[in-house]
């Protein structure tokens, strides 16, 4: 077994560029190193069989990834079209006292009369308060329109809250 296990490791370190081969042993116990293992094989995990050398150095940072989609901030009452597969971030509720600060918060859009005034495609994404500069507390949501198609809020839309403190 050892004489295999060693032409085995030396098979998969040479003539395996790829990291999608799978180890399999026939019933005879014969291992092979395939792409997927045949019907009548069971697939090996070569950490059992203690194959995985040490951990690598690590590797230099990478590029920096696309920014995404911008964040654009709304006015609670104004009218306004969200865009599609857009997110807006929502500052609710004003400035308050650090201890409330870390709190988490969920929003809804209403009506002055509390009805609904968008689709339920629209995403209110939670938002917690975090510490100002100025010693107080802001809170903020994002509110996120995934379909592919605007959505518009009318005017005197307004933002329902729910704010849970965390102990």
């Amino acid at each position: 077994m050892k004489g295999r296990l060693g032409w085995l490791v030396a098979m998969v370190l040479v003539a395996s560029p790829t990291w999608a081969m799978e180890l399999c042993e026939k019933k005879s116990g014969a291992l092979f190193v395939r792409t997927a293992c045949k019907k009548k094989e069971t697939l090996v995990n070569p950490v059992a069989l203690g194959l995985q050398g040490p951990p690598g150095a690590k590797g230099d940072m990478g590029p920096p990834g696309n920014p995404g989609p911008g964040i654009t901030e709304l006015s609670a009452g104004v009218a306004t079209s969200l865009s599609p597969h857009t997110c807006y971030a929502l500052l609710v509720d004003g400035a308050a006292s650090t201890s409330s600060a870390g709190n988490i918060l969920t929003a809804w859009l209403q009506s002055a009369g509390g009805q609904a005034v968008v689709d339920n495609i629209i995403v209110m994404v939670p938002g917690t308060r975090d510490l100002t500069t100025q010693g107080g507390s802001v809170g903020s949501v994002l509110i996120c329109n995934p379909s592919d198609n605007a959505e518009n809020l009318p005017t005197g839309w307004m933002v329902g809250l729910k704010e849970v403190t965390v102990p």
